[in-house]
């Protein structure tokens, strides 16, 4: 008689078996105009005979959707058997305003056939902007009596998203305090978020 054949152990083998999903943070500069790719990787600790999938979001940390940064909000991510990387991307929109660091969060959930490892990762859009100040010169007719306004106009290059508030003090070049050429000052400025000009006005005796 013919003897059944042994049951192949390894086809009752769990799918699951030791694979383990992981996404990394990652972090890149934004750039000054279009959009640039930023790519959170995520990687499969062992390649498996079946395809792998796991749902990601995409939510706000401190950028805005539509504003800093566009790309599918929600969505799956598949490795076919015997892939072990993937990525989820999203473009960053480049521009010149001068901010801080902003951040992205990339969540996944709902692995089929393997388990999460690290859950949640961050994606840090990079600031790599900056202003540069400049102090334009001025001039007034000096006049025989009474006094008159010398009008500085400090200038950024580029705007900035949040206030910046600068100190400022009169000092002598060839007229002097000491001989009553001018009154001395000191205070501050501030630039709004958005603004690039400020004024500073010296009294001058003429």
């Amino acid at each position: 008689t013919l003897r059944d054949a042994a049951p192949d152990i390894g086809a009752f083998e769990s799918p699951f078996g030791a694979a383990v999903l992981h996404v990394s943070n990652v972090s890149l500069n934004e750039g000054y105009s279009g959009t640039t790719t930023m790519s959170f990787p995520i990687s499969l600790s062992t390649v498996k005979g079946i395809t792998v999938t796991v749902e990601y979001t995409l939510t706000d940390g401190s950028a805005t959707s539509g504003v800093d940064y566009t790309g599918a909000l929600a969505g799956v991510v598949a490795f076919a058997p015997g892939q072990t990387s993937q990525n989820v991307d999203l473009q960053m929109i480049g521009e010149q305003l001068v901010e801080t660091n902003e951040t992205v969060n990339l969540t996944l959930a709902n692995p089929q056939f393997a388990t999460v490892n690290t859950a949640t990762a961050t994606g840090t859009i990079l600031n790599d902007d900056s202003a540069t100040l400049a102090l334009a010169d001025t001039t007034v007719l000096e006049g025989n009596n009474g006094t008159s306004s010398l009008v500085f106009t400090a200038t950024l290059d580029q705007p900035v998203a949040n206030s910046i508030t600068l100190v400022y003090a009169s000092g002598d070049s060839t007229a002097t305090f000491a001989d009553s050429d001018y009154i001395a000052s000191s205070g501050q400025i501030t630039f709004a978020a958005g603004e690039t000009s400020q004024t500073i006005t010296i009294t001058v005796n003429i």
